[in-house]
């Protein structure tokens, strides 16, 4: 049951439902309510509840993982377990997988990844009139469980992936979650909006904006296909 879970792992980490609704930005009574199972967390607090546990948002909901289901391990809040610059993720190139991402960051099923720097994932995700292509900054990937598929996909059957792929396009940018860590609140979110550069140093999006490239989370274009 996810109540009892909740309330584990906070008695692990020697919190007070109050001092855990604060992290969370949530009433004392909403912690009460999902501990006693008359409440559920909402998406983004399962998200949150995950990442502040050090656990994936599956074993949060109880969730067992087949052993044909490889995961990637989970980084935790401030970063210190993460997927290396060093460590290659090839063995997942052109399968269908599921990537989950710390925080607020949504992730994204059924994709296939084609590709990696030292930094950054990139992925693609047919669809009846577009191909989505996206990138996500590495240290924000919780999990990754390759999928069932019924045919291989074979690597031409995809466009080359890198930076400068999403460069000259218009997309959508996230930025990096920071608020279970400074628990500073920005806008995190750009929708349809052309992205001039995607460098080692930084990103610039609409009218010269521009962030450092280890604050942007995840790019993602749509790339019409008929």
């Amino acid at each position: 049951m996810i109540g009892e879970l909740i309330a584990k792992k906070r008695a692990e980490l020697s919190l007070s439902q109050e001092e855990l609704a604060e992290k969370l930005c949530v009433s004392r009574s909403a912690v009460a309510k999902w501990e006693t199972g008359k409440g559920t967390p909402d998406v983004e607090n399962l998200k949150a509840l995950a990442a502040l546990f050090q656990i994936s948002v599956d074993e949060l909901l109880g969730v067992e993982l087949r052993e044909d289901e490889p995961v990637v391990e989970v980084c935790d809040v401030a970063g210190d377990k993460v997927i290396s610059e060093e460590r290659t993720l090839e063995a997942y190139y052109f399968k269908k997988c599921s990537v989950e991402l710390s925080g607020w960051n949504n992730g994204f099923v059924d994709g296939y990844i084609v590709g990696e720097d030292r930094e950054y994932l990139f992925y693609a995700i047919p669809g009846k009139k577009f191909l989505e292509v996206g990138a996500v900054r590495k240290s924000t990937v919780v999990s990754i469980r390759e999928e069932k598929e019924r045919r291989p996909v074979a690597k031409e059957d995809w466009p080359s992936v890198d930076r400068n792929f999403f460069v000259g396009k218009v997309g959508s940018v996230w930025l990096v979650d920071e608020k279970l860590i400074d628990w500073s609140f920005r806008e995190k979110e750009f929708i349809d909006v052309p992205v001039s550069e995607f460098s080692a140093e930084r990103v610039v999006i609409m009218a010269g904006k521009a962030f450092k490239t280890d604050e942007v989370a995840e790019i993602k274009v749509k790339i019409a296909t008929s």
